[in-house]
């Protein structure tokens, strides 16, 4: 998430307009921003959580291999998305 998203949201929410000046006594920009990012960083680490834990036992073996190779690409594009 870039800080122009966070900013956006922060206008969404009323924390700021347009050009990040801050409405209301919650804190300065940086800390909004950094704020925003642990929260994306926690729930991006949840989903992953979530999808690396898929209980793949019941599938035929083949399947479940193919679909475990996807679920890790999953795992690892939405690690690298807090990368960016």
């Amino acid at each position: 998430m870039t800080d122009e998203e966070i900013l956006a949201l922060g206008i969404q929410a009323d924390l700021c307009d347009e050009y990040g000046t801050i409405n209301w006594e919650y804190g300065f920009k940086k800390e909004i921003i950094a704020f925003a990012k642990l929260v994306a960083e926690k729930e991006r680490e949840e989903i992953v959580q979530f999808i690396e834990s898929t209980n793949l036992g019941s599938l035929p073996e083949e399947t479940a291999v193919q679909y475990a190779n996807l679920l890790r690409s999953y795992s690892t594009a939405i690690r690298a998305r807090g990368e960016q």
